[in-house]
C-alpha cells in the first residue's frame, strides 16, 4: 500500500509540474504595455507559478535579417522569455553565412532547442525529419493562441502540416498584406513636366522612359537620370523584372515553381510565347539605357541614393512593396503607382499570391535535442498572442505603435533617416517571424501610412490578378527528392539565360536551342509532378 501511494505521490507531483511549465494560453497578454500586466492572462499566472523554479537554459539559431537589432534586444521578446521562465542563448547568423551554417547544423546533428526566423525549407524537414519533434499535441493540449491561429486561418494549419500528417514547424499570418508584393510607380512631377499621362500601355510606358532619358526632367542640366530601376534576383524574384511580363500573358506567383495555370492547364512559364515577347521587350529597354544598366547588381540602398540625391532625383520609375519603402518620406509625394500595363496582344496581368504575401512558411521549429519542449512551446505561444505578435511585426510600444485606452493602436511613422520599410526590419520580425495577427486586432489597428497607401494600390491591381495560381503543395520527400534534382538545374538555365538575353539580346536566334536544352535537363519529367499535384490539389 505505501508503495502504491508513493507512486501516487510522484505521479501527481509530475502532472503538477507538467501543468506549470505547459504552454500559457495567453491569447490577452499586454507583454508590449510595459507599464501593465493583464491580471487575466494564464500566461502570466504560468509564469508567476515558475517564478519560484530556475528559468528553463534554452539555445535558439536564427537567421538575422539585414538591418534588423538583435531579436534579444525586443522588449516583447524579453517580457515572453520572462513569462515563460526561460533563459534563451541566442545563437544569431546574418543571412549571407545563414545556408552554410544550417547545413552544418543539419549534417553534424550538433542542433539547438529551437530553430527560428524562416530558417528551414520544407525539403529540409522533409530531408531531416528525425532531427525535429511533431509539435501537433503540444498545440491541441496547452498552446492556445497557435491553436486559435490554426481554428481561424486553416491554411496555416494545411500549410504546416507535413505529409506525414506531423507538423513540425510553425507558421505566421501577417496583418495588412494584400495579394501582391509588386507595387510599380513613376515619377508624376517628370511626367508633368514632360507633359505626359501615367502610362496605361507597355508603349506608352517606353514613350515615357524615352523622354525621361532625354529630356532631361530633374533639370540639373545632366543626362544623368535612371528611366527605370529595380533590384533583380531571379525569374522568380520579388520586385523584379519579371513583374513587368504580365503585359505578355505571364505571371509568376512568387515562388520558384515557374509554372502558371493557364485555362485550368498547368503551363511552364519559360517556354509560353508570352515569355520570349515579355524578354524582347526588356532587352529593347535595356539596349536603350531606359533600364538601369545595374539592373542585375544594385542594391536598394543605392536605389535610395539615387532618389535622395543633392544633385537632382535620378530615378524615374520603379518597383517595390510601396513606394515610401524606397523613395523616403520627403520623395514619395513625387510618385504616383503606375497601373498594369496592357501589352501588345491586350494582356494585362499582375503577379499575385495571397498565400506568399500573407502566410509564411517555417518560422520555429523545435529540434529533438530540446530537453524541454514544454518550455519552450510555451514561450512560443506567447509570441503568438495577437498584441505580442502585433508589436514582433511593426515594433514595440511605445516607440513604434500606440496603444490607446480603448484598446486600439496605432502604428507611428518611422524616425527621420529611416524609410518605413527599414525602421520596420529594425524594430521586428517584419515579414521573417512566427506571428498571428488576426482580423480582431488588425480591426482595432490603423496601419502605418505607407501600408494603408499600399492597400489602396491594391485596388489598382486586383482586377488583373490571374483567377487562379498554382496551390502551395507540401511534397513527400521523395518528389521533393526528384525536384530538388531536376528544378533547381531548370531554374538556374532559365535565370541565366533570362538574364542574358536582356542585357546581351539573342534570345529569337537561341529560342529553339534553348527549348532543346530543356527537355534535355527532364522538363517533362517536372511537368509531369507539377500535374500531378496540381491534380491532387483540386480532389
Amino acid at each position: 500500500m505505501r508503495r502504491i501511494v508513493s507512486i501516487l505521490l510522484v505521479v501527481t507531483t509530475l502532472m503538477t509540474f507538467v501543468l506549470l511549465t505547459g504552454c500559457g494560453a495567453s491569447n490577452n497578454t499586454a507583454a508590449g504595455d510595459q507599464s501593465t500586466a493583464s491580471s487575466t492572462s494564464v500566461a502570466a499566472s504560468t509564469s508567476v507559478a515558475n517564478a519560484s523554479s530556475e528559468p528553463v537554459e534554452i539555445k535558439v539559431f536564427a537567421k538575422l535579417t539585414n538591418g534588423s537589432d538583435k531579436y534579444d534586444t525586443f522588449p516583447v521578446i524579453q517580457q515572453c522569455e520572462k513569462e515563460a521562465n526561460v533563459k534563451i542563448t541566442w545563437e544569431f547568423v546574418d543571412e549571407q553565412a545563414y545556408d552554410e551554417k544550417k547545413n552544418l547544423m543539419l549534417s553534424s546533428g550538433d542542433l539547438p532547442d529551437l530553430i527560428m526566423m524562416k530558417g528551414l525549407t520544407n525539403a529540409d524537414i522533409l530531408a531531416n525529419v528525425s532531427l525535429f519533434l511533431p509539435l501537433e499535441d503540444y498545440i491541441n493540449n496547452s498552446c492556445a493562441n497557435i491553436k486559435k491561429m490554426f481554428d481561424e486561418e486553416p491554411l496555416t494549419k494545411t500549410m504546416a502540416t507535413a505529409p506525414d500528417g506531423h507538423i513540425y514547424s510553425l507558421p505566421s499570418v501577417m496583418p495588412f498584406r494584400p495579394e501582391t508584393y509588386d507595387m510599380a510607380f513613376i515619377n508624376k512631377v517628370w511626367l508633368d513636366k514632360l507633359s505626359l499621362p501615367v502610362p496605361s500601355t507597355t508603349e506608352e510606358f517606353y514613350t515615357a522612359l524615352k523622354a525621361f532619358k532625354t529630356q532631361d526632367p530633374n533639370g540639373n542640366g545632366k543626362k544623368d537620370e535612371v528611366p527605370f530601376t529595380t533590384v533583380h534576383a531571379s525569374f522568380s524574384g520579388l520586385f523584379g523584372l519579371t513583374s513587368l511580363m504580365g503585359s505578355f500573358g505571364v505571371v509568376n506567383n512568387f515562388t520558384d515553381d515557374l509554372v502558371m495555370i493557364k485555362e485550368s492547364k498547368v503551363t511552364f512559364i519559360p517556354t509560353m510565347d508570352g515569355f520570349k515577347a515579355g524578354v524582347q521587350y526588356l532587352h529593347k529597354l535595356y539596349a536603350e539605357g531606359l533600364i538601369d544598366q545595374e539592373v542585375f547588381t544594385t542594391t536598394w540602398d543605392k536605389i535610395t541614393a539615387m532618389v535622395s540625391d543633392p544633385a537632382g532625383n535620378k530615378v524615374g520609375a520603379g518597383l517595390q512593396w510601396t513606394i515610401g519603402n524606397v523613395t523616403g518620406a520627403t520623395a514619395e509625394k513625387d510618385y504616383v503607382v503606375l497601373p498594369p500595363l496592357k501589352g501588345s496582344n491586350g494582356d494585362s496581368y499582375w503577379r499575385s499570391n495571397v498565400t506568399q504575401v500573407k502566410y509564411s512558411q517555417n518560422l520555429a521549429t523545435v529540434t529533438k535535442s530540446c530537453k524541454n519542449p514544454e518550455a519552450v512551446m510555451n514561450f512560443l505561444n506567447l509570441i503568438y498572442d495577437e498584441e505580442n505578435s502585433l508589436q514582433l511585426f511593426y515594433g514595440p510600444i511605445p516607440t513604434c505603435m500606440e496603444k490607446a485606452s480603448d484598446g486600439t493602436y496605432t502604428i507611428l511613422p518611422p524616425p527621420e533617416g529611416f524609410t518605413a520599410g527599414a525602421w520596420q526590419w529594425k524594430n521586428a520580425f517584419n515579414a521573417n517571424g512566427p506571428v498571428y495577427v488576426g482580423k480582431d486586432i488588425e480591426q482595432k489597428t490603423t496601419p502605418p501610412t505607407d501600408i494603408a497607401s499600399k492597400m489602396e494600390a491594391e485596388k489598382t491591381y486586383s482586377q488583373n490578378y490571374v483567377k487562379e495560381i498554382f496551390p502551395p503543395i507540401f511534397w513527400d520527400k521523395a518528389t521533393t527528392d526528384e525536384l530538388s534534382v531536376v528544378k533547381t538545374d531548370i531554374s538556374k538555365y532559365v535565370d541565366d539565360r533570362f538574364a542574358s538575353w536582356i542585357v546581351k539580346g539573342g534570345i529569337e536566334d537561341e529560342w529553339d536551342t534553348y527549348l532543346k536544352k530543356l527537355d534535355q535537363m527532364g522538363m517533362s519529367k517536372l511537368m509531369e509532378i507539377y500535374v500531378k499535384g496540381y491534380e491532387n490539389s483540386r480532389k
